[in-house]
């Protein structure tokens, strides 16, 4: 028995270490970022409700994409609101004004009219998110006003997406670059760093694959899966799924580059990671309800069950199955204009620059399939959410087109090109 528990000990304890400096270090931070001075906060969230926000409804349109800035209004609703006095109390209750106001057309000009005469409002809490962006976002905006903290999610953004270019060309091929790019156009990449709802779980997906890409052992796989679920939960909940989307089929094109092993333990392998991504994920979230319902006089976890429920249901009370193929074909049909062309025809040219190499990619594919598939079960399961919200949750989709481009990613390039080399120096 003492050895079981034993070997027990030795295969979740990095688990538990992890889980343990998350759920100490998380609620430290944000207690932190939440003592910050009410003051220099208010102040610039007053200044972007008069800049940034000034003519933006709740869904603005960037060019041809819709921001979410009802959600990023929220946010600065949010850290607006805290009481630096009681800083850990704030972090856990996240109490907001939900709107409502009488004579007003939109939540962004409803809440601009609140920083702007203090008139009195309502609360309701959304304690049931951890909104781990909070860390950043409210020392930011102690500092500068909205554009500013754009400026910075710009700069993070593209210098994220210009190394993970250079590393999937550097440890793959050229095509798993190409397949970022077009699963970034497909994600409507121009405007996720304009919106704060979208940059955080880019933000989580791009810094663990540049992990991945880099210092990353393949031991070390398993644990990073973990790790990437608690922090996706940052995210408030808004297409946490399209972080492992993005690193399961960019972890195993590297694993399997050299892996001598069988489709059984392939299959093992791949859900072990996904099911260590979703206990980080469920277990990390889980845990704030616990704590939040600990800490203040909030009935969390009923709240937060409540909501989950809601979420995972179809909408419906009759056609339930129907509405949920519906509603992932919607997703699909909210992809950026072309987009699935640039796919079609991006999938066309791998395959016959490579056909020679064809029993490589046609061996592979069997698995990429199967993670492609990953986020169109998120949405099957989450249809309620999906349905309200598929401007911004189709981009789970995005991983899926990543992973079927990713099928070409163990393809060598420099083997079929030499070849070709070859004839056209014998002809």
């Amino acid at each position: 028995m003492q050895e079981v528990l034993m070997k027990i000990w030795k295969a979740s304890k990095n688990y538990i270490y992890a889980f343990a400096i998350m759920f100490i270090s998380v609620p430290l931070l944000l207690t932190l970022a939440f003592a910050i001075p009410n003051k220099p906060v208010q102040n610039n969230v007053k200044k972007s409700m008069e800049t940034t926000f000034t003519k933006q409804k709740d869904h603005f349109v960037y060019k041809d994409i819709m921001l979410d800035t009802g959600s990023d209004i929220t946010f600065l609703n949010m850290i607006y609101f805290a009481d630096s006095k009681h800083p850990f109390k704030s972090a856990m209750e996240l109490q907001k004004y939900p709107g409502g106001g009488e004579g007003f057309d939109s939540f962004a000009s409803d809440f601009k009219d609140v920083v702007l005469t203090n008139r009195e409002v309502r609360f309701e809490s959304y304690a049931r998110y951890w909104f781990g962006g909070a860390i950043f976002l409210r020392p930011l905006i102690a500092m500068m006003p909205m554009e500013g903290v754009r400026t910075i999610m710009h700069i993070i953004f593209y210098a994220l997406a210009a190394a993970i270019l250079f590393l999937l060309a550097r440890r793959l091929n050229i095509f798993a670059s190409i397949a970022f790019a077009i699963a970034m156009i497909a994600s409507g990449f121009w405007a996720i760093p304009m919106c704060m709802q979208y940059f955080c779980i880019y933000a989580i997906m791009m810094i663990a694959l540049v992990y991945l890409l880099t210092i990353a052992k393949k031991e070390h796989y398993p644990l990073a899966f973990f790790i990437t679920g608690m922090i996706s939960t940052f995210d408030v909940y808004s297409a946490p799924i399209v972080s492992v989307a993005y690193l399961l089929p960019a972890a195993f094109a590297l694993y399997s580059k050299d892996s001598k092993q069988s489709i059984k333990q392939n299959i093992l392998m791949l859900i072990k990671w996904a099911s260590l991504w979703a206990i980080g994920f469920i277990l990390f979230w889980a845990s704030k309800w616990v704590l939040a319902d600990m800490t203040t006089d909030l009935n969390i976890i009923k709240d937060a069950l409540g909501k989950v429920k809601d979420w995972t249901t179809s909408g419906s009370s009759d056609g339930g199955l129907a509405i949920r193929f519906e509603i992932i074909y919607k997703n699909f049909d909210r992809l950026p204009k072309n987009s699935l062309k640039y796919f079609a025809l991006t999938i066309i040219a791998m395959a016959a620059i490579s056909f020679k190499d064809y029993k490589n990619w046609i061996k592979n594919s069997i698995y990429f399939v199967a993670i492609a598939l990953v986020p169109v079960v998120w949405i099957f399961l989450t249809t309620k959410h999906a349905m309200y919200h598929m401007y911004f949750t189709y981009r789970n989709l995005t991983g899926g087109l990543f992973a079927l481009m990713l099928i070409f990613a163990h393809v060598n390039l420099k083997h079929i090109f030499s070849k070709n080399q070859e004839k056209v120096r014998k002809s």
